[in-house]
């Protein structure tokens, strides 16, 4: 499945008439038409009828248009909108009604349009609420009654520049989603959202299909396989990002500033979370709860709600605060204020982040253990098992100043899919690994990469803290044949995606996990092997089994270490829908961890949002069984 960015079109430079968009039009509102060489030329035509609001234009035709415009995709059409916002009632809040003080009613009219014109005409009016039942014009808003009966199709607005109108319900917080992040600071409004020109009866539709085709992708999705969600830009750049299983709105903010956006879309139920990003860095003031912030973000046009003229920035920004909906102006020549799209629920959210993420470290700190007392082993077969499966008990072994901990992965992790995703994925999993060694604060947390002799081989091993990983590299998958399996079947060499020494044979690799396992506890007597089980019931994945199997032959088949190493063998897939069993800090902290493994994989390949692919399945810790348990020292 491929998620583009809705409601957004390419652009193209224009004088006077602001942004003319390619292949879109606009629903409706016809007023009349004229001929034309260009989109351009349609200009002084829109300009001349103080009706006009913007216009579609093709084969030598401008299609002048009048009131609320409801842009849509079209191939061949160009519009523009000429005047910011045509609508002199703002932002419509639906559902919403404003009790007592009416002006005048009239019962016939069902328009939003026309009772926003009826309440314009109108001097005394502040407010108007229209509904299946007329329209009433009001002179004040201070009752406001939310959640009116969908069915009567309620629907408020504001006169722009009314002071006495409803007023966009601005707060803002800030969230940190660990202790060593600085709390992200960001604004929202509730009933708003960043998808532009929705049809206010429809929207429901709308994010119900966009949840349920990710959910269903997500469904169909088998782990470790590069994921079926892309992350496609449009024609002018913009992109939507959707993260689900999200826990709130401040988890939101801190997903999309780490994935290098601002402006986030948040769904309460069912936690969905779209980031939204638009080409641009024109200087823009948003609104804050007390205040403003001036960032080099550009809101697009789709979200334009009127152009005035003022003397300075503070007046344009006090003319955003008294404008129902906005959330943003820019002065230049006047000033242009921009709100997010009515959502059709007050439990949708439109809001953005105002700094940078920013993750931290403690300085000061050693770089690498010494003389450690213990050596706890995780071996799986791809690079973020231990992450979902085994989060509670590694975490107790990186909180232990004295403990080395090392991780093994058997697979290169790849899928069907090339060494770059391969990489990605390597490099999702040292990020998870560094955010955890940085919460705890014992090490610091800088890479350092070496390359290891293991019998005949060169295998890579990077060292963060107190913490050791391998990557052997052998393929999951060769030429839509198999890889790492072949291996464990003894049905072929082999080669790992790094190099062309192949392995021949099950007991070539278990000699390498042999080895690599006493290099690594040499000179420690408490030595703890983590591992899948192999005899764990599906479902589970083949490679998972066959790892723990490798893990439980090599110790069974040593002397020493089956009598003195205590070994414990995990659940996959068959407990990741159980109930969440984690200690409380380590929830939360593996949520940051899956963040920031999102984020670095994101960031080498920007067409893969992961956190999206198991974020569903976090706070999961089962052990099968325990072979050993108390054993040792060795």
């Amino acid at each position: 499945m491929r998620i583009f960015a809705l409601g957004l079109f390419a652009a193209v430079a224009a004088a006077d008439c602001g942004r003319i968009f390619d292949n879109s039009d606009f629903v409706g509102g016809d007023l009349s038409q004229a001929n034309a060489g260009s989109a351009a030329e349609c200009c002084p035509h829109c300009d001349a009828d103080p009706q006009c609001s913007g216009f579609a234009f093709s084969n030598g035709v401008c299609w002048l248009k009048l009131g609320q415009l409801e842009r849509v995709d079209k191939p061949g059409v160009q519009t523009a909108v000429i005047k910011s916002s045509p609508s002199k009632c703002g932002a419509i809040e639906q559902d919403v009604d404003y009790f007592g003080n009416d002006i005048e009613c009239d019962h016939a009219m069902t328009s939003t349009d026309a009772c926003c014109d009826k309440c314009s005409a109108n001097a005394a009016c502040k407010v108007f609420v229209v509904s299946n039942f007329g329209c009433c014009i009001k002179s004040s808003n201070a009752d406001r009654r939310p959640n009116q009966n969908p069915g009567w199709n309620v629907r408020a607005g504001a006169r722009v520049g009314s002071s006495g109108g409803p007023k966009a319900k601005i707060s803002s917080s800030t969230y940190a989603p660990d202790v060593r992040v600085t709390a992200v600071p960001f604004t929202s409004m509730p009933g708003y959202q960043w998808i532009a020109n929705s049809n206010l009866e429809s929207l429901d539709d709308q994010f119900d299909a966009l949840v349920k085709a990710i959910n269903a992708s997500l469904a169909t999705h088998h782990h470790g396989a590069k994921p079926e969600v892309l992350v496609e830009p449009s024609a002018d750049g913009s992109k939507v990002l959707p993260f689900t299983s999200v826990e709130s709105m401040g988890e939101c903010a801190a997903l999309v500033s780490s994935h290098g956006m601002s402006f986030f879309t948040y769904m309460d139920d069912p936690d969905v979370c779209f980031g939204h990003s638009f080409p641009g860095d024109d200087a823009t003031n948003f609104l804050t709860q007390k205040a403003s912030v001036s960032m080099a973000r550009t809101v697009p046009d789709n979200f334009s709600l009127q152009a005035v003229a003022t003397k300075d920035d503070a007046a344009c920004i006090a003319k955003c605060k008294a404008t129902a909906g906005c959330m943003a102006s820019r002065r230049t020549d006047k000033c242009y204020m921009f709100g997010p799209a009515t959502a059709r629920a007050q439990n949708i959210y439109a809001g953005y982040v105002t700094a940078d993420f920013q993750a931290n470290t403690v300085p000061n700190l050693p770089s690498t253990i010494d003389n450690p007392d213990a050596v706890h082993f995780y071996t799986t077969a791809h690079q973020d098992d231990h992450e979902l499966f085994m989060s509670n008990v590694y975490h107790k072994s990186i909180s232990n100043p004295k403990t080395k901990v090392v991780f093994v992965y058997a697979t290169a992790g790849n899928d069907h899919a090339g060494d770059g995703y391969r990489e990605a994925r390597e490099l999702g999993s040292l990020a998870a690994t560094t955010a955890w060694v940085d919460h705890v604060g014992k090490f610091d947390s800088a890479p350092q990469s070496d390359s290891v002799q293991v019998l005949d081989r060169e295998i890579t091993r990077i060292t963060i803290g107190n913490v050791v990983s391998y990557f052997l590299r052998i393929p999951e998958y060769v030429n839509n044949d198999y890889g790492f399996m072949k291996v464990i079947w003894n049905q072929g060499a082999v080669a790992p995606m790094d190099s062309d020494n192949a392995y021949g044979s099950r007991d070539e690799l278990k000699s390498v996990l042999a080895t690599i396992y006493a290099m690594e506890s040499d000179g420690i007597a408490t030595i703890v092997h983590n591992a899948q089980d192999p005899e764990g019931e599906q479902p589970d994945h083949e490679q998972h089994l066959a790892t723990g199997q490798l893990v439980a032959d090599i110790l069974a088949e040593d002397d020493h270490w089956s009598q003195c190493v205590p070994q414990n063998y995990f659940y996959d897939y068959q407990r990741w829908f159980n109930d969440v069993n984690v200690d409380a800090t380590v929830r939360k902290l593996q949520r940051y961890a899956w963040l920031r493994l999102s984020q670095a994989i994101y960031s080498a390949d920007d067409s893969i949002l992961f956190w999206s692919e198991h974020s569903i399945n976090l706070g999961r810790t089962y052990i099968r069984r325990s072979v050993n348990e108390g054993a040792g020292p060795c």
